[in-house]
C-alpha cells in the first residue's frame, strides 16, 4: 500500500492483493498461536503490546527504506550497498547496547560455544546471503512480490525450530503457516499461470497430437481377438 507508484501494477493483478491479504491474515493467526502459548502467558501484557508496536513500526520503516533504495538506486554495487547498511545498523546496535549499560555485565568467557555458532550462522546466512539477496531482489522485482519474504520467514524459523531444536508447533500456528503459504502462492499466481509463447506452442502441438492419436486408434473393446 505504501508503494503508491506501483498501485496500477498491483491492483491490476487481482491475485496480488488477495495474496497479501491472505498472508497478513495467516500472520495474525500464527502470532495469535505464538502469543497464547504457555511460555508467553508469563509475560506482562503491557510488554506484549509494546513488542507488537515496535514490530509494526519496524516493518513500516523497513518498507520505506526498501522503497527509497529501489527508486533511488546507488551507483555502488549491491555488495557495497549491503555493506554500508549493515555497518550502520551494527554501529547503531552497539550504541544502543552501550547506552543501556549492557557491556558492563558482558564477558566473552561466559558466552557458550552454541551462541558463537548461532552468531556465525546469522553473519553468513542472515546477513551475507539473505540480505545481499534481498537488496538485489528489491532492485529487479516489484516491492509487493519481494515483501512476501516477511510472510515466509516465520514459516522457515518455526519449521527449522521444530526439526532441529524440538520446538512444538500448535494447531493454531500450523493453520497460520498454511494460510501464509496459500497467500504467497496467490501473490505469485500470475507468474505461475503466465506461459511463454514457446510453451503455448508446445501445449497446442501436444493437444493436436493427442487428438490425432485418438482418431487413428479404436478403443480396445472394439477390437476382435
Amino acid at each position: 500500500i505504501i508503494d503508491k507508484k506501483n498501485w496500477k501494477l498491483y491492483f491490476s493483478d487481482k491475485f496480488i492483493p488477495i495474496g497479501l491479504i491472505l498472508g497478513f491474515i495467516g500472520l495474525i493467526i500464527f502470532l495469535n498461536g505464538s502469543v497464547n502459548n504457555e511460555i508467553s502467558s508469563t509475560i506482562d501484557p503491557k510488554s506484549k503490546v509494546i513488542a507488537f508496536v515496535v514490530l509494526a513500526l519496524s516493518s513500516i520503516s523497513w518498507v520505506l527504506g526498501s522503497l527509497y533504495s529501489k527508486h533511488n538506486s546507488s551507483s555502488h554495487s549491491t555488495l557495497m550497498n549491503s555493506a554500508q547498511q549493515l555497518l550502520i545498523a551494527g554501529i547503531i546496535a552497539v550504541s544502543i547496547a552501550g547506552f543501556k549499560g549492557e557491556f558492563s555485565s558482558f564477558s566473552l568467557n561466559e558466552v557458550p560455544f552454541k551462541a558463537w555458532l548461532g552468531l556465525l550462522f546469522l553473519v553468513f546466512f542472515g546477513s551475507l546471503v539473505a540480505y545481499l539477496s534481498y537488496i538485489w531482489l528489491i532492485s529487479v522485482k516489484p516491492a509487493a512480490i519481494v515483501s512476501t519474504h516477511t510472510y515466509v520467514n516465520p514459516m522457515v524459523a518455526v519449521i527449522i525450530g521444530w526439526l532441529f531444536v524440538g520446538e512444538k508447533i500448535t494447531l493454531v500456528q500450523f493453520s497460520g503457516l498454511t494460510v501464509i503459504l496459500v497467500g504467497v502462492i496467490f501473490t505469485n499466481a500470475s507468474k505461475y499461470l503466465k506461459l511463454s509463447t514457446r510453451n503455448k506452442v508446445l501445449i497446442r502441438r501436444s493437444r493436436r497430437y493427442l487428438v490425432n492419436l485418438g482418431t487413428h486408434y479404436k478403443p480396445i473393446a472394439q477390437y476382435n481377438y
